[in-house]
């Protein structure tokens, strides 16, 4: 049993993937903040369908 992946797991996306625990400048980001990605439930709005989520400059959901 291995501990890490090697590094030709974590270029091909075919292993398990880490990122620094605070990546300077970047949020977790939707990729799609539209009225058609939001559902209204008793306790307020939720933001739904995180298909396209990333780790990105806050901009990305403007």
């Amino acid at each position: 049993m291995r501990s890490e992946p090697s590094s030709a797991e974590t270029v091909s996306g075919a292993g398990p993937r880490s990122v620094p625990a605070d990546p300077p400048g970047l949020v977790l980001t939707h990729g799609e903040p539209h009225p058609g990605n939001t559902m209204r439930t008793g306790g307020g709005w939720l933001l739904i369908d995180w298909d396209t989520a990333l780790l990105a400059a806050p901009e990305r959901d403007l």
